[in-house]
């Protein structure tokens, strides 16, 4: 049935009181496959506007992929089919025109993760790849927003599966 957004917007239930906290995955280790990519949600970019920056007028870009842990248990205490975790970011170095930056020392953490997945080997590579990659081993720990107070789980390290 096709989603019609009047109808939708026009319905009633009486259903009880709604959550307003979300469960979090516990911090922990656990095996996982990554997520499809998308532009739209795991990218993100700006300029530095802050003049007293010495990367003022520069380009940022930030990686923040998802995974789906493989942990039958977590899914359980979770009550979900799927359960996935963010990673907290990964900032991207780009080159003079923008693109990625494969130099010495340059984007550390996507190299770790494109290495846990067999793909940090010479020759053509895109992001696309990524996506159903695995499985790997995630670190999950927590963060808390410290504007709202909230927790968040996140993934803080990406290894090779043992």
């Amino acid at each position: 049935m096709p989603f019609d957004p009047d109808t939708f917007m026009s319905q009633t239930v009486d259903a009880p009181q709604g959550d307003t906290t979300v469960k979090q995955v516990p911090p922990g280790e656990y095996l996982a496959m990554i997520d499809s990519i998308d532009a739209a949600r795991h990218f993100g970019h700006g300029t530095v506007n802050k003049p007293e920056s010495k990367n003022h007028g520069n380009t940022w870009a930030i990686f923040r992929p998802s995974f789906i842990l493989q942990d039958a248990a977590v899914q359980a205490e979770m009550g979900r089919e799927k359960v996935f975790v963010g990673h907290k970011g990964m900032f991207l170095d780009l080159d003079a025109n923008g693109n990625i930056d494969f130099g010495k020392g340059k984007n550390v953490d996507l190299n770790r993760l494109r290495e846990a997945v067999g793909q940090n080997k010479p020759g053509p590579w895109g992001f696309s790849n990524l996506s159903g990659a695995g499985p790997i081993m995630v670190k999950v720990a927590h963060e808390t927003n410290k504007d709202t107070g909230d927790t968040y789980a996140r993934v803080t390290r990406v290894t090779a599966a043992k």
